[in-house]
């Protein structure tokens, strides 16, 4: 099946914030201050829109030997600061794919945000800025 979450705010929690979806897309979704953010198993996993960081161990982890599509995100400052001085082909430390274990599928961060975009996420939750 296919999953979709359109501006919704996963953060605070203590183990992964999306784990084990199937077909996962999420669609101006904020995913922060997690234990791991976006950990899984499954193929057809991607993202638009999101702003993806601060969480503890990963903001993403590909756990599958397929890749992912994430292009067009907000990634962090300091995430921000390295694609722009090294481009989208840069090794993020927080996102395990390929680059870092070779049995892994690639995350494509290409088209990625300098800044966090606008009504993403709940409205309650604190805006990143």
């Amino acid at each position: 099946g296919r999953y979709e979450a359109r501006n919704c705010t996963f953060a605070d929690n203590p183990g992964d914030a999306v784990h084990g979806w199937s077909g996962v897309k999420l669609e101006s979704c904020v995913v922060m201050k997690n234990g791991a953010g976006i950990v899984n198993n499954q193929a057809g996993v991607e993202g638009h829109n999101c702003i993806i960081m601060d969480n503890k161990k990963c903001d993403i982890n590909v756990n599958i030997n397929s890749s992912w599509n994430f292009s067009g995100c907000y990634w962090g400052p300091v995430a921000t600061q390295m694609l722009e001085k090294r481009g989208d082909g840069v090794n993020l430390p927080k996102i395990i794919d390929a680059k870092d274990e070779g049995n892994k599928g690639v995350v494509d961060i290409s088209e990625f945000l300098k800044k966090p975009p606008k009504d993403c996420g709940a409205t309650e939750y604190p805006k990143v800025k």
